[in-house]
């Protein structure tokens, strides 16, 4: 463990395993830090109960393989092989500056592959391998209570890769991530875990690329981001292969999942040249405003992009049920401007539909579909 230190510190070719509670820890590294070609695993890691203000006792787990917390330069955590973990592979919090995660092995772990929150500046996440990550349930106090919801909130675990909170520029690139398990939780609108990638922003900017990664035979959605609050950003989903995510008891598992809810906004979308195959719901599931309440709590969330050149078939599954190619929907106050051009679509099971353009949005959709002559459906 470095609790507090001066820059540039190197964590290199050690073998920690058996620790009760992380493996490796730096934290307020002022300056640059690299943990590189590292062997971490079998940590037990007890949670443990802390007071948090508004929300009183929570739990919170250990047993991290590696954890960086508060850096102040460049952080680089490369190369290292991270396995049978009682809490998350690496979890990373407060880098300012830039941040590198390449080439990580991590098998074998628990709640999370990859964790990263409340980073500022660049993020490069590339070229890491994310196999086995087991999920468990939380239960949390409701700081809404009585205004909204029960006591508390089930919140299950269960992501390849997680970003919470981070800003500036970050990119996902490289990555293969597979058998990520997941849970639904006791408490709506709590969500199911079990995806391979998945990011929640609730204020800031993040200009954000998530391309060429193999996502594959995960619990639930390969990729899902949600913008809550003030959140913005720019969005690339870019040549990606999603295929067998998600399940049919019950249905779930979307190739791509966006959800905009309050003020977000994404200016710029791209999605283009994924492919989409055989996940258990929707191929592109886009949808604005699904939280809100017109009169109490109405959104004002806007996306605008494009949706084109990707491969879209069904789930090898016989499912009567509605499962969409391309979905794009608007509630509330929201707007959604989006071209979906140039798609092939391919479907074979009864109640799928292609393309499904709906909107229940006072202020309305707008969008084209334009047809691609070599492949009309």
């Amino acid at each position: 463990v470095i609790g507090t230190a001066t820059g540039p510190v190197n964590i290199l070719r050690n073998t920690v395993g058996g620790t009760a509670t992380q493996g490796i820890v730096a934290l307020n590294i002022n300056g640059d830090l690299t943990v590189a070609n590292n062997l971490v695993g079998f940590t037990v890691g007890t949670p443990v109960t802390v007071t948090v203000p508004i929300l009183g006792d929570i739990t919170v787990p250990t047993g991290q393989g590696i954890v960086i917390g508060g850096v102040n330069g460049t952080a680089t955590v490369s190369s290292n092989d991270v396995g049978n973990t009682n809490g998350q592979g690496i979890a990373i919090a407060g880098v300012q500056g830039t941040a590198n995660i390449t080439d990580n092995r991590i098998q074998t772990v628990t709640d999370q592959g990859l964790v990263v929150a409340g980073t500022s500046g660049t993020l490069n996440i590339a070229n890491n391998q994310i196999l086995n990550v087991t999920s468990r349930n939380f239960i949390i106090p409701n700081p809404l209570f009585p205004l909204f919801g029960g006591l508390t909130f089930d919140v299950p675990t269960g992501q390849g890769i997680l970003l919470i909170g981070t800003f500036g520029t970050a990119s996902i690139t490289g990555n293969t991530i597979e058998q990520v398990d997941g849970a639904f939780s006791t408490t709506p609108p709590i969500p199911a875990s079990g995806q391979g990638i998945a990011l929640a922003s609730f204020t800031g900017n993040l200009d954000l690329t998530i391309a060429d990664n193999q996502i594959r035979s995960n619990f639930n959605d390969a990729i899902l981001i949600g913008l809550l609050g003030d959140a913005t950003g720019n969005l690339t989903i870019r040549n990606n292969t999603l295929e067998n995510n998600g399940g049919a008891t019950p249905i779930r598992g979307d190739g791509i999942g966006i959800g905009l809810d309050q003020d977000a906004v994404i200016n710029n979308l791209l999605i283009e040249g994924n492919t989409i195959q055989g996940n258990g719901d929707d191929g592109i599931d886009i949808r604005l405003g699904s939280q809100s309440v017109p009169v109490t709590s109405p959104s004002n969330a806007q996306i605008s992009g494009t949706i084109r050149n990707n491969t879209i078939s069904t789930p090898a599954l016989t499912v009567t049920s509605g499962q969409t190619g391309i979905q794009v929907e608007a509630q509330s106050f929201t707007q959604a401007n989006v071209t979906i051009e140039s798609n092939t679509i391919n479907i074979a099971n009864v109640g799928f539909s292609g393309i499904n353009l709906q909107t229940r949005s006072v202020t309305n959709l707008f969008g084209a579909v334009t047809p691609d002559p070599a492949n009309p459906r």
